[in-house]
């Protein structure tokens, strides 16, 4: 791994994650991990109730930071509205003002923390902003369908064929809450949701280029998969797997519809495959799956399991697509929020990957996709390349050779050029900044 400049480990690097679903906290905390590990001094934030999963590690102090709860979150979502309040953004911005003066850092790394480019202006720090590519104004999409209040108010089929236009019409609107807070603060507003979800002095996407990836801005990084091992919520098993029937993990996360896990498994066992499912409440399992070939767990050991299975079966994220195809395993998604419905479309480009539509989703269509990446040695293959190019890269040493390159480069430049050229204006600092001055 490549050191950072002498004297800089003086000043740490802060990471803010959010909490409304558990893959933010966990990728921050293994950056926070590795920058850590090659000799950075950390502060991790994320709030207090994830503390306890992330392992004590020398060179990062934990701190407790406010976020939106799981279900308020899941909510918005699903309601078609921006997941954070004008009310929440201001406290959010008036938290990272306060983390920044404390703590001075040599850069600030947000995931999912929509106000921080806004702070980290302000006080003349470095923002790296953690996001998925999915999200990158580079990434085209087709605008496929997610499942919600609307949608499902709709019908599947009326929704995909006036989804699409009713959607961009959304998204050109769901974020005025922080073109609010900008406007507020003497910032201009974002054009568009991707370059509000992006923004920063450099974006650190997680994961790296497949063959669907367009050439990346200047101030744009692939930083690699961010894999999370576990941490010390409970015993994590690793379940005995016989190799004579196909096997399939499942695991729907935080943030997966969970009405849809009996209809899920119901289709995997009639494709004759065996499930080892994560739940959040195994004991509360049909005991008819039990008997025909479901082992459900409340944890389990991610990493170890994929070198068991043949394929996997998640929501759609993007944590749980680059943990599968980097074990060299095909991945089916059964998506319901847009964030899953776009990523299952980029990844789909890449080959490796399926997606279902929990809108509409019936045991057969599951049964019929289990087959196909059974069958179709394309899907295995795909996925083995995926691992192969992340050994190729290095492994986690990827992400630090890269992060240690962004800090190079931002550090190149100077504030004076740096706030010359935000959207071609110089900005003033407005009366929330010198209020902590």
């Amino acid at each position: 791994m490549s050191s950072p400049a002498p004297g800089a480990l003086k000043q740490p690097i802060l990471i803010l994650a959010e909490g409304a679903t558990m893959a933010h906290p966990c990728r921050a905390y293994k950056l926070a991990q590795l920058l850590a590990r090659d000799g950075h001094s950390v502060v991790f934030g994320t709030p207090e109730k994830f503390h306890s999963m992330f392992q004590p590690e020398a060179g990062i102090e934990k701190i407790s930071i406010q976020s939106v709860q799981t279900a308020d979150f899941l909510q918005r979502i699903d309601r078609e509205k921006f997941p954070y309040t004008l009310k929440e953004l201001r406290v959010q911005l008036v938290e990272n003002l306060k983390l920044l003066r404390k703590y001075r850092p040599r850069a600030v790394v947000g995931d999912v923390r929509y106000t921080l480019p806004i702070a980290s202006f302000m006080e003349w720090v470095p923002c790296i902003t953690l996001a998925d590519f999915h999200w990158s104004p580079l990434c085209q999409t087709k605008f496929p369908v997610p499942d919600s209040v609307n949608t499902r108010r709709f019908g599947a089929r009326l929704s995909k064929l006036v989804g699409p236009w009713i959607l961009r019409l959304v998204l050109s609107l769901v974020f005025r809450p922080l073109n609010q807070i900008r406007k507020e603060n003497g910032f201009p507003g974002y054009p568009d949701i991707r370059r509000a979800y992006c923004d920063g002095d450099a974006t650190f996407y997680v994961g790296f280029e497949h063959a669907a990836t367009q050439q990346l801005e200047q101030n744009q990084f692939f930083g690699g998969p961010l894999l999370w091992q576990g941490g010390s919520w409970g015993a994590f098993e690793v379940p005995q797997v016989n190799n004579e029937t196909p096997v399939a993990l499942l695991s729907l996360g935080s943030s997966g519809n969970y009405s849809c896990f009996n209809t899920i498994v119901e289709g995997l066992l009639e494709s004759g495959v065996r499930v080892i499912a994560s739940h959040p409440n195994p004991e509360k399992i049909p005991r008819d799956f039990l008997s025909r070939g479901l082992s459900a767990y409340k944890f389990l050991d991610f990493g170890k399991v994929l070198t068991k299975v043949d394929f996997m079966v998640g929501n759609g994220g993007s944590s749980t697509i680059w943990g599968a195809l980097c074990a060299g395993k095909p991945y089916l998604g059964v998506y319901s929020l847009l964030d899953q419905a776009f990523c299952i479309e980029w990844f789909a480009r890449g080959g490796g990957v399926l997606g279902l539509s929990s809108l509409e989703l019936k045991k057969e269509s599951v049964a019929a996709a289990a087959r196909n990446l059974l069958q179709d040695r394309s899907y295995t293959d795909c996925a083995r390349a995926y691992q192969d190019k992340f050994e190729q890269l290095g492994g986690d040493a990827f992400t630090v050779l890269q992060f240690n390159r962004v800090l190079k480069t931002l550090e190149e430049k100077n504030h004076e050029s740096k706030s010359a050229g935000y959207r071609g204006m110089r900005l003033r600092r407005s009366p929330l900044s010198r209020a902590f001055a």
